[in-house]
C-alpha cells in the first residue's frame, strides 16, 4: 500500500526516495517523479529527467536514426541517461564507453536504473580530461556531459580538451557537448566552445532542446 500510494504521490509533488553525499559530485537525490525514478543534483536534474529530454530531443534533431553509430563515448556518464536512450529506446547495436569521476554513479545506475557494464557497455571511472589524452579510441558519436551540479568546470572547455575529442572522431564522426546556460560565466564558457569549434573543419549547430540548454553539435567533415 505505501508502494501505491508513493507511487500515486510521485504524480503531485514527487516522492524522495534516497539521499547521496559524494566527495565528487555534493549531495545527490534519488526521487520518484511522475512515477519514474530520477537523480537530481541540488541544482540540476544529473539523470532521467529533464536531462533525458534534452538528449532526446538532441538526437532526434540530428536524426541520429538515420545513421547510428557503432563506437560511442560519453564523458560525464552520470546514471546512465544516454546509454539508456541509445540501447533501450533507439535499440542501437552500439558499443558505448562511458566514463565519469565519481563511481557512486555507477552505482546508483546499477542499483536503481538497470544500467550495467556488458559487452556492450564499458564503464570507467576517470577524469575525463586524462581519458582523452590517453585514449586512442574513435568514435562516432561523442558527448560530453560534465557537470558538478549546474556547473560546466572551466577545463572542459578549454582548447585542448576540445581538440583531443575532436582527434577521436572519424571522419563523419559527431561531438555533442550539453551546456546550461544561466549567466555570465556559463555564457563565457559555452561561447569559448563555440568560438573555437567554428574555426574547425565540420557542420557546426546549437541546439536549444530546453529553455536554458545549450547543445553544441559538430560534425566532421566526411573528406576531413
Amino acid at each position: 500500500m505505501l508502494s501505491f500510494f508513493r507511487y500515486i504521490w510521485s504524480f503531485v509533488l514527487g516522492v524522495k526516495l534516497e539521499e547521496y553525499k559524494s566527495s565528487v559530485s555534493g549531495s545527490l537525490e534519488l526521487w520518484l517523479v511522475n512515477g519514474r525514478k530520477v537523480l537530481n543534483s541540488a541544482h540540476a536534474n544529473y539523470s532521467y529527467d529533464s536531462l533525458h529530454r534534452v538528449f532526446r530531443k538532441t538526437f532526434r534533431a540530428l536524426d541520429l536514426a538515420s545513421a547510428p553509430p557503432r563506437e560511442v563515448l560519453v564523458l560525464g556518464f552520470g546514471a546512465g541517461s544516454v546509454a539508456s536512450i541509445l540501447h533501450k529506446e533507439y535499440a542501437f547495436d552500439c558499443r558505448i564507453t562511458g566514463v565519469d569521476l565519481d563511481p557512486l554513479l555507477f552505482r546508483i545506475a546499477a542499483e536503481h536504473f538497470g544500467i550495467q557494464p556488458s559487452g556492450k557497455l564499458q564503464l570507467h571511472t576517470a577524469d575525463a580530461l586524462l581519458f582523452m589524452q590517453e585514449d586512442r579510441q574513435l568514435y562516432d558519436l561523442l558527448v560530453v556531459d560534465i557537470f558538478v551540479d549546474a556547473l560546466v568546470p572551466s577545463a572542459v572547455t578549454a582548447a585542448s580538451f576540445i581538440q583531443n575529442c575532436l582527434d577521436a572522431l572519424p571522419p563523419g564522426g559527431r561531438f555533442i557537448m550539453n551546456f546550461i546556460v544561466s549567466d555570465t560565466d556559463s555564457k563565457q564558457k559555452f561561447e569559448n566552445v563555440y568560438t573555437f569549434l567554428r574555426a574547425r573543419q565540420g557542420e557546426l549547430r546549437v541546439l536549444h532542446p530546453l529553455p536554458g540548454n545549450a547543445v553544441v553539435c559538430f560534425r566532421k567533415y566526411e573528406t576531413d
